[in-house]
C-alpha cells in the first residue's frame, strides 16, 4: 500500500509537468458513450504520462483518479480546458476544487454556480475569494440556506472593502483636536 501512494505521487507530480503542455489537448475521448468515465481518465493519463506509469494507472480505482483529479482541478496550472472538462466530472470533489482553482474562468464558475450539487453551491456561497457577480447569483438560489450564505459572504466582502483602517480614523481624531486648538 505504501509504495502504492508512493508511486500515485510520483504520477502526480508528473502529471503536473506534463499538464502544463496539455493547454491544446483533444478532450474528444470524454465524448465516448460506451466506455465509463474512469476509462476514459485513465486513457487520458496513459497518454499524457510515460510508460512507466501504464501499470500503475490500470490498477487505479475510481477513488484513486478521482483523488489525482481533484489535485490536477486544484492545481494552478491546470490549463482551462482540462479545468473545462472537470467542471463536469461526476464527482462532486473534483467540481468543488474546480470552483477553488484560483485561475478557474467566470463562465466555469457560473456554470458551477447552477451546478445539480448543494454542496458545491453551498461551499462556493461561503467562498470570499469569488466574484461578486458569482456569489450575487448564488445570493438568488433555489435554497435559503445557500442564498442565505452568499449573501452573508457578500455582507463580509463589502465591509472588508468599507472599513476605514485604523490609522486613518486616528489620524482624523487628531486633526479634529489640532484644529479646535
Amino acid at each position: 500500500m505504501q509504495n502504492s501512494t508512493i508511486n500515485i505521487e510520483s504520477m502526480i507530480s508528473e502529471l503536473k509537468t506534463k499538464v502544463k503542455t496539455i493547454a491544446n489537448y483533444d478532450f474528444d475521448f470524454l465524448l465516448i458513450s460506451n466506455v465509463c468515465e474512469n476509462t476514459k481518465w485513465k486513457l487520458f493519463f496513459k497518454n499524457i504520462l510515460p510508460t512507466q506509469y501504464t501499470q500503475l494507472i490500470e490498477s487505479l480505482t475510481n477513488d484513486k483518479i478521482n483523488l489525482v483529479l481533484e489535485i490536477l482541478a486544484s492545481y494552478e496550472e491546470t490549463p482551462l480546458q482540462l479545468l473545462s472538462e472537470l467542471t463536469c466530472h461526476s464527482s462532486e470533489e473534483v467540481r468543488l476544487c474546480v470552483s477553488d482553482n484560483p485561475n478557474v474562468s467566470r463562465l466555469l464558475l457560473f456554470l458551477l454556480a447552477c451546478d445539480e450539487s448543494m454542496d458545491v453551491r453551498l461551499a462556493m456561497a461561503e467562498n470570499l475569494n469569488l466574484p461578486t457577480d458569482i456569489l450575487e447569483k448564488l445570493s438568488f438560489d433555489e435554497n435559503p440556506y445557500i442564498s442565505h450564505k452568499a449573501l452573508i459572504s457578500l455582507r463580509k466582502i463589502e465591509n472588508k472593502h468599507s472599513t476605514i483602517p485604523m490609522p486613518i480614523m486616528i489620524n482624523i481624531r487628531n486633526f479634529e483636536k489640532l484644529a479646535q486648538n
